[in-house]
């Protein structure tokens, strides 16, 4: 049979007898639901905050308040300040009761399955096997470079070198080493900071510049290779010099007087000269001077 229209029971009348629901759409009675509660939280045993957890002896109750309660986790260690209290064994949960403290919770007469949290620890406490542990949950703060905002956790950046890109993703905006941020230290031998921050080479040398293309020569660069000679047996000497060029000037000259000698210089590769003398000079009386 089939009702097309609402059923008006007026507040008055009841549903009688209803059977236990099979389907989902079956109608069910109030004791059924609360059954239902009652089985789904069994074993959910939650107990109000503690201020603390006996961890070792340096628990201490300073001016406890009514309604302050903790976790004893050792009597034989329990600090003096908490007093006598009368029934109290290990992992019992207390509470100040505006005079004294008084057990408030016997975990081994409840057994397993009671969660607390713990202000002090900033932490969930669970009770299993006898003993008190960490239960896993715990108070998560914002630490360095972390913001937390209605719960939210957001990474801090400035904007200007770490931000967000396209995707969401924390990245270096600001990849590059610019003049502003170089420090004097920065430059070392060789190497001079500039007034705008930059880099720029020492030049202890008129013929050295820097353009656009780099480190240049402004003009010829020589060389010079000086010889002492003379052992008064030979008339011709041979010279290395090692400059890989015939275009080298050489010039004789006494080493006593100082004065230029006249010898003939011929260059018979691109890296010796040989001098010829008209007598053969004493020991070291000339200096070889070659420029190239």
């Amino acid at each position: 049979m089939k009702f097309l229209n609402h059923i008006d029971l007026a507040g008055v009348s009841k549903l009688l007898n209803i059977p236990a629901p099979v389907a989902d759409g079956d109608v069910v009675t109030k004791s059924f639901v609360m059954n239902e509660i009652t089985k789904a939280i069994a074993g959910f045993d939650f107990q109000a905050d503690v201020k603390a957890v006996q961890l070792d002896g340096t628990l201490i109750a300073s001016t406890p308040k009514k309604g302050d309660r903790y976790i004893v986790t050792n009597i034989a260690t329990l600090d003096s300040s908490f007093g006598t209290i009368t029934g109290l064994a290990n992992n019992d949960i207390i509470e100040f009761d505006g005079t004294k403290f008084i057990v408030s919770y016997d975990v081994v007469a409840k057994g397993d399955g009671i969660l607390v949290f713990s202000q002090a620890e900033e932490s969930y406490f669970k009770f299993v096997s006898g003993a008190w542990s960490y239960g896993g949950l715990t108070v998560i703060k914002a630490g360095s470079a972390l913001s937390d905002v209605n719960g939210t956790f957001s990474v801090k950046f400035n904007n200007t070198n770490i931000g967000l890109n396209a995707s969401g993703q924390l990245e270096v905006i600001d990849d590059s080493i610019t003049k502003d941020k170089i420090n004097a230290n920065i430059a070392g031998q060789g190497l001079l900071q500039d007034t705008d921050g930059s880099l720029k080479l020492k030049l202890n040398d008129s013929r050295l510049t820097v353009d656009v293309d780099g480190l240049k020569l402004t003009e010829t660069y020589t060389k010079k290779v000086s010889v002492n000679v003379g052992d008064s047996v030979a008339t011709q000497v041979n010279v290395n010099h090692g400059l890989g060029t015939r275009d080298v000037m050489v010039q004789v000259i006494d080493n006593t007087s100082f004065d230029t000698v006249d010898a003939t210089v011929s260059r018979p590769d691109l890296n010796s000269v040989t001098v010829q003398f008209a007598t053969a000079p004493s020991s070291n009386q000339y200096r070889v001077v070659i420029i190239g």
